[in-house]
């Protein structure tokens, strides 16, 4: 009996223990359980303009969803995000650092206007769901390159049931541009302007309006799988791409919650040239590496990854490089998966534009001027035709094989990988090294 009692009482001193380090842990803010979604979308605004049933930020949030719309179970500690966003806020003196609240909204992201949509003719199929949309980014007087692209890959598009595109541009304060512009979209009805004046300090929240413009309009609408962003500079082999989108919807888990890019950008040093396109500021930037991020020319978006960037972005402070900012800060904070393929964007092509090995293996690449968009083109169309062959030997990669429809000359394999930025990059190491900073502290150089 004295055994019993001794296993019984130890027992419950085990349960005890138990329950107070689990206090502990939660005061202390290292439970699991503990941690909040610092920045989830305020429910009475965010349903004010997007559809409240596909939100998958945060753990409250998916415990509310149907099983078979939970986010995926990638849920990492953002990191150094919440202490950018903090020192962004203190050095734009934009709240009080004692207030300590994560959750204060920085950038309205849900009030978007567009003064040119065309969404109604673009984000519905002929017959079925359409696969992809793919948004242009464009300038207001980039009238040839639109031309380009229309009369190039964006014409194989035209008749398909799987994709179609939209060309996203700003305001100009030149008429004769905007009236170009509006004769533009009631002739080919393709465009979307954004109710703002167009610069190229606006990228990003042109890259932020993008996401709201096509959950608000695409998404929600019409249940299209996913979004394509690129720069009107990029050539998009079309075949590659399907080719590429069904190999996703075969192979990956969870493949609408994702974003699919190239190879991640890994500790990217600031430009601190004054003369530099890039140049930032110590200020703007403190630290001496970004985060990492993918590649912004092109990256293919999954319909479920929206909510979550735009719910992040509300309480991130911009940042002027839309690929950081958007594929590296916020799909961090938000949890976003990223995947890479190295043929899924080429931004350097090596003046390779007319080789058929290399059209028919990429899927988009970003070309140096017009004459290499034509040649992408007339490579890609030769190459389908049968006109060339790529008669490279090299092994194909191991991996998901799939073939572009009706050619055999393009056998390389589409193989997307799960890519874990934390555990390459230095930034969310030595991000805190410079933080807090008071008002009456400066930044000092490194």
């Amino acid at each position: 009996m004295a055994t019993v009692r001794r296993t019984r009482l130890r027992l419950l001193y085990f349960m005890i223990a138990f329950v107070l380090v689990n206090l502990l842990l939660t005061g202390l803010d290292i439970h699991p359980m503990s941690r909040a979604t610092d920045s989830l979308i305020n429910p009475s605004i965010h349903c004010a303009s997007l559809p409240c049933d596909t939100l998958i930020y945060g753990r409250p949030v998916s415990l509310l969803l149907k099983k078979e719309d939970q986010a995926p179970p990638y849920s990492r500690r953002p990191d150094g995000v919440d202490i950018y966003t903090n020192y962004t806020l203190n050095r734009l003196a934009a709240v009080d650092r004692n207030n300590n609240s994560m959750k204060s909204i920085v950038n309205d992201v849900t009030s978007f206007r567009y003064s040119i949509n065309a969404a109604d003719s673009q984000c519905r199929a002929n017959d079925g769901i359409l696969m992809v949309v793919v948004v242009v980014v464009t300038a207001p007087d980039h009238f040839h390159k639109r031309q380009l692209v229309r009369q190039t890959w964006a014409n194989r598009m035209t008749n398909t049931s799987w994709a179609r595109h939209v060309f996203l541009t700003g305001r100009t304060s030149n008429a004769t541009h905007q009236k170009s512009i509006e004769e533009e979209s009631q002739h080919f009805r393709d465009i979307v302007q954004l109710d703002m004046m167009d610069s190229y300090d606006i990228l990003t929240v042109k890259s932020v309006a993008l996401l709201h413009w096509a959950q608000h309009f695409c998404i929600s609408a019409t249940k299209v799988s996913f979004i394509l962003k690129c720069d009107d500079d990029v050539y998009i082999n079309t075949e590659r791409l399907k080719s590429a989108v069904t190999a996703i919807k075969k192979t990956i888990p969870y493949y609408e919650s994702g974003v699919y890019g190239t190879k991640i950008v890994i500790d990217n040093p600031p430009q601190r040239k004054l003369e530099s396109k890039h140049y930032v500021s110590f200020e703007l930037w403190p630290w001496p590496a970004y985060p990492s991020y993918l590649y912004g020319g092109c990256y293919l978006l999954g319909r479920k990854a929206l909510v979550p960037l735009l719910t992040a972005a509300q309480t991130t402070p911009y940042f002027p490089f839309e690929d950081l900012y958007l594929i590296g800060l916020c799909s961090r904070k938000a949890h976003v998966p990223l995947w890479t393929f190295d043929k899924m964007f080429i931004m350097e092509n090596g003046n390779q534009t007319s080789d058929p090995c290399f059209v028919g293996q990429s899927i988009t690449w970003q070309t140096r001027s017009n004459g290499q968009f034509l040649e992408s083109h007339q490579a890609t169309k030769k190459l389908y035709e049968n006109q060339i062959k790529c008669n490279s030997s090299s092994p194909a990669p191991i991996g998901h094989s799939t073939h572009s429809g009706g050619n055999n000359n393009n056998n390389s394999v589409i193989h997307f990988q799960l890519i874990d930025p934390l555990e390459y990059e230095t930034w969310s190491r030595n991000v805190s090294l410079v933080y807090p900073l008071n008002k009456e502290q400066t930044v000092v150089k490194a």
